[in-house]
């Protein structure tokens, strides 16, 4: 009788520890806070639960929190490899490569048999730009979870392959098998679309993207994007007041924004070479800031306080954000500007200048096909990427990012850098130059070396910012002019007549 009521209890506590996980996705922090204090009253030791607390004081900006609460469970529970990788995780967040890598190896060790350990070892090294270290660890590890189908993928991405390299049997080998789950065989025609691309196969590696897309099962609804893109627009008819300064020993914020694949990450990698400016990678803090902004002014989510916050207000916000962003500051001396570079802050640059009067924005440009092409070849895991998962909706979300920067563009004009990615890519001295002026900081030649920066890479572009300025980026969309013909309709593009 009590074995059956200790089972009862268990499974209780599982069925509770679920409903927090998914307040803590939904972003109910408080509700997800008070279940969890009462569940921790009873049971204060539970690996789950200390592991819950953890994400909470995360998603609460209180990281030195959650990584204390991981430091007191893994004491309780030393075995236990979800709280070490939890705790690499935190440490990622705060731009500690070192102890990031530490932890992840460490739950990987702790549980050989378990690939979504292994698999973000691996990822991580490539992020670092130890492509060797990585290939090694995930040809190994294909060998012990041939199942895993995310491993090709990030061993497709471990430098160029040849027509007889053996990850293409392997791969399509795989392909053969009938009763892969389709998310999983998206992910071998996205290894095979990087594959074919290496070996300027466009047309095959385009193929491949068309199916592994359709296979992913990802949607994404356009219209409420587009609907919010026009509720931005109206909320900020006309530049906005700006907050108080945040004070004068404070970084210098450098929203670097566009569409995904427009060069951002190597815009930061070039920045983030300069021993004045610190790289802190795509952060998610301004998103995090709209939820206290939403709170504080109880208006709503973004934009429904745009061009409406109490400059007091507005310098309080500036404030968190900033301390938030300069954890990642390690650099003796400080940095005295700091990079936040996600691509889609694009939505937010309005509110960018209302609450950090000093900052500087970087608009990073493509053609507008060879960022659609680029974005549409990824096998991106964020659910936020989901609108690149159909060519379709991909190019409806240009059109109102398009749509959303000519706004930007006449508000704040000049405030706005515009850098061009060929420009940048055919005279990279020059632009780098233009770069460093807008910061008002002095010329430094170790921004043309960026590639040789062992900064940690997070995006898509992992490989490309580890070797030097490339060509063959530029107008790859020319050999798939029929492919995109709907997309460019879409965006407005006009091409050019084939013979």
């Amino acid at each position: 009788m009590t074995s059956t009521v200790a089972v009862i209890a268990a499974d209780r506590l599982q069925q509770q520890l679920a409903e927090v996980r998914n307040l803590l996705t939904a972003g109910q922090l408080q509700p997800a806070a008070q279940l969890l204090d009462d569940l921790l009253a009873i049971n204060p030791e539970n690996p789950g639960l200390l592991h819950a607390l953890a994400t909470l004081r995360a998603a609460q900006w209180r990281n030195d929190d959650a990584i204390s609460t991981l430091q007191q469970a893994i004491t309780l529970h030393p075995d236990n490899a979800g709280l070490y990788y939890e705790l690499g995780l935190q440490y990622l967040e705060l731009g500690l490569t070192a102890e990031a890598l530490e932890y992840h190896r460490r739950a990987a060790e702790l549980a050989p048999d378990r690939p979504e350990f292994k698999q973000p070892l691996a990822a991580l090294l490539l992020r670092l730009g130890e492509f060797d270290q990585a290939g090694a660890l995930l040809e190994q590890n294909i060998r012990q979870f041939p199942d895993y189908k995310r491993l090709y993928v990030d061993l497709a991405m471990c430098g160029r392959r040849q027509a007889d390299d053996p990850l293409f049997t392997a791969i399509h080998a795989q392909l053969t098998e009938a009763t892969i789950p389709r998310p999983e065989k998206a992910h071998l025609h996205f290894a095979l679309v990087k594959l074919y691309n290496d070996l300027g196969e466009s047309k095959r590696a385009f193929h491949h993207a068309v199916v592994g897309n359709r296979l992913s099962g990802r949607d994404f609804d356009h219209q409420r994007h587009t609907d919010w893109v026009n509720q931005i627009i109206n909320q900020y008819p006309q530049t906005p007041a700006v907050a108080e300064s945040p004070g004068t020993n404070v970084p210098t914020p450098v929203f670097i924004v566009g569409m995904p694949r427009s060069g951002t990450s190597l815009v930061e990698q070039i920045l983030s070479s300069h021993p004045q400016i610190c790289g802190a990678g795509e952060s998610v803090l301004l998103a995090r800031l709209d939820r206290e902004a939403a709170a504080i002014s109880g208006k709503g989510s973004y934009p429904a306080y745009g061009g409406s916050l109490d400059p007091a207000v507005g310098n309080r916000l500036a404030r968190h954000y900033l301390q938030r962003l300069n954890r990642v500051n390690h650099d003796e001396p400080p940095a005295s500007h700091l990079t936040d570079k996600q691509p889609t802050n694009f939505h937010y640059v309005g509110l960018i200048f209302e609450l950090f009067p000093n900052a500087r924005v970087v608009h990073c440009q493509r053609h507008p096909l060879d960022v659609v092409l680029s974005c549409y070849q990824q096998d991106f895991v964020s659910p936020t990427m989901n609108f690149t998962f159909s060519l379709n909706k991909l190019a409806h979300y240009y059109a109102t990012y398009q749509q959303l920067m000519n706004h930007w563009q006449r508000l704040f004009g000049e405030k706005i850098l515009q850098l061009d990615y060929q420009h940048l890519v055919e005279e990279p001295e020059r632009q780098a130059r233009r770069l460093i002026d807008y910061l008002d900081l002095p010329w430094d030649k170790a921004c043309l070396q960026f590639h040789t920066n062992r900064r940690g890479v997070r995006t898509a572009s992992l490989a490309q910012v580890r070797r030097p300025l490339y060509r063959d980026s530029l107008d790859r969309w020319r050999e798939l002019q029929t492919e995109l013909q709907p997309a460019a309709e879409i965006i407005g593009v006009e091409l050019p007549k084939q013979a």
